[in-house]
């Protein structure tokens, strides 16, 4: 037992454990095989910790209209935001068109994250509800990056 060592440096925590991932280590996780030493299931929501209490992160119009997570004034922006970003597909110019009144093209390749959020004029809860609790940022990076990633 000498030659190994301490026998608690080899202890295996066989608590449940949630990872949310994708990219190079879902990539590292296939290669290796360690897949085959866990369970994958699908996660029906997201919820978001703020102010000491859990709230479900919002995924549909009626969602965000009764979500305590966005002030109520921002709601009905907000509510266009998420409808414009589930029907919106880079593939389909028609579907690059924002606004009420005054239609804009949003080309997401060309814009920067800080300048798409900018034009949903977006309240600084709201955004950080949607880069953080639906798009999974763990920083503000995304101000920098094209809008479309």
């Amino acid at each position: 037992s000498s030659v190994l060592g301490n026998p608690a440096s080899y202890y295996v925590d066989q608590v449940p454990k949630l990872m949310m991932i994708k990219g190079k280590l879902a990539t590292i996780l296939m290669d290796t095989g360690a897949h085959r030493h866990m369970q994958f299931r699908r996660v029906e929501g997201s919820f978001i910790m703020r102010q000491g209490e859990l709230h479900q992160v919002p995924t549909t119009a009626k969602e965000v209209t009764t979500s305590p997570l966005m002030a109520i004034q921002d709601k009905l922006q907000a509510s266009r935001f998420f409808a414009w970003v589930n029907r919106y597909k880079a593939d389909d110019p028609s579907t690059h068109l924002a606004g009420m009144v005054r239609k804009t093209t949003l080309n997401l390749q060309q814009m920067s994250g800080a300048s798409f959020l900018q034009y949903w004029q977006l309240q600084p809860s709201t955004i950080e509800l949607a880069m953080h609790g639906c798009a999974l940022y763990q920083d503000n990076s995304y101000l920098n990056h094209p809008a479309s990633e």
